[in-house]
């Protein structure tokens, strides 16, 4: 599922491939669920353009569809699109806030021509499907492993292939590059907010995965030396906060590392989880992070310090990526939290900002939602006389931090 950028509507897709559009906060059904007739015509990812002109959905058949979110209608002209490739590929939506396959005024579609050692990646005109230019080319080996991405800020484009990533960049009516050696194939390849740092997630490297960070403007490795990643063991998407100073990066042995983009480092103990965890969104000051886990569950972490919000959400047995049925997503502002259960229920949530304290998260998400979690992870509802004494413990709190 997605948010609209301005976090009005609320994008769900179910096991069936029918695409929804809810009311946010009423949690109303803005549109019939759409669905295509045939199993090819149904969609299997989400994605709002920048800006919120259209959704685009990814079709099972190959290509991308547009709906408008005004209407709830899918336009008839199909877009071209680079396939997704297998596991790994599949959890590229995990990072879809930070890099997307279209420009950031929403023209622009990037997308494949061609096949096998031809293969060629092209710019394609949103909505009329018209091709924009000559196609990119790579100088890099394994063309069939090609793919980009567009940076959310600014100009830069991304594109992947075997052990190598190439920045681009218009100048002159064209576009010219600069190329970077990784190990391996690009799974995920990921813009911070700003454009100034782009972080790859390459498989067949020498561990099971590995993140590389640089600097797209002076084309500099960050938090590594020589030849070497940023982070091994990483075989989930790494995700950057909306203000690019942290970049979140689930590795192999349970954890979720959160690490500065300035210099690479970690700004807190790796965050464990009884289950490989994967990042699914930051707040907008970055204090809060947002995982789940193969547990079957998701948690809430204050990242300055490393500390688990609240006891975590009970979302179902085995669920880690964003598969439909059920699914887990933070709005941009940080204030929605939005869960599909097993039960292909939606439930919307109200996250308060970052507090300064565990406790007065507690507070706040209580007060808000005249409920909280109990040991087994359940929501159960608070007794009248009881929630009036947390409102006040929390303005004692809140006016005691106020007072110095």
């Amino acid at each position: 599922m997605c948010f609209s950028p301005d976090e009005k509507l609320l994008a769900t897709l179910d096991v069936g491939g029918a695409v929804r559009l809810w009311n946010v906060p009423a949690g109303t059904l803005r549109s019939e669920p759409l669905s295509g007739k045939e199993p090819a015509d149904k969609a299997n990812e989400l994605e709002f353009t920048p800006g919120g002109r259209f959704l685009a959905v990814r079709l099972l058949k190959g290509g991308i569809g547009l709906i408008d979110p005004q209407t709830g209608r899918l336009r008839s002209e199909t877009l071209p699109a680079t396939p997704r490739r297998g596991f790994s590929m599949a959890l590229a939506k995990t990072a879809r806030l930070d890099t997307s396959l279209f420009s950031a005024d929403g023209r622009l579609l990037i997308s494949s021509v061609g096949s096998g050692v031809a293969r060629r990646l092209q710019l394609i005109e949103v909505p009329s499907g018209r091709k924009v230019g000559k196609a990119l080319s790579s100088s890099a080996p394994g063309a069939a492993f090609l793919s980009g991405v567009f940076a959310p800020a600014g100009a830069w484009l991304a594109t992947g292939g075997l052990n190598s990533l190439r920045l681009w960049r218009p100048e002159g009516g064209g576009w010219v590059s600069r190329e970077l050696t990784i190990t391996g194939v690009p799974s995920n390849i990921i813009f911070s907010p700003s454009g100034d740092r782009v972080a790859v997630q390459s498989m067949g490297g020498d561990s099971l995965g590995e993140v590389w960070l640089w600097d797209t403007r002076s084309g500099k490795s960050i938090g590594s030396t020589g030849n070497r990643p940023l982070v091994s063991g990483a075989m989930m998407a790494p995700l950057f906060s909306p203000d690019g100073r942290l970049l979140a990066v689930p590795a192999i042995d349970g954890t979720v590392r959160v690490l500065a983009t300035a210099d690479g480092r970690l700004v807190a103990p790796p965050l464990p989880h009884s289950g490989m965890g994967v990042a699914l969104g930051f707040s907008p000051d970055g204090r809060l992070l947002l995982t789940q886990s193969a547990d079957g569950t998701g948690r809430l972490w204050d990242t300055s310090a490393g500390q688990l919000l609240r006891p975590p959400l009970k979302l179902g047995e085995g669920t880690l990526s964003r598969q439909p049925g059920v699914d887990l997503e933070l709005s941009p502002d940080g204030k929605w939290l939005a869960w599909v259960g097993p039960d292909e229920k939606l439930r919307l949530w109200w996250t308060p900002t970052a507090p300064k304290s565990t406790r007065e998260a507690e507070l706040r998400t209580w007060i808000s939602l005249g409920a909280r979690l109990n040991a087994q992870g359940a929501p159960e509802a608070i007794p009248w006389k009881e929630w009036q004494k947390l409102r006040d413990e929390l303005k004692m709190l809140t006016d005691a931090k106020a007072g110095g």
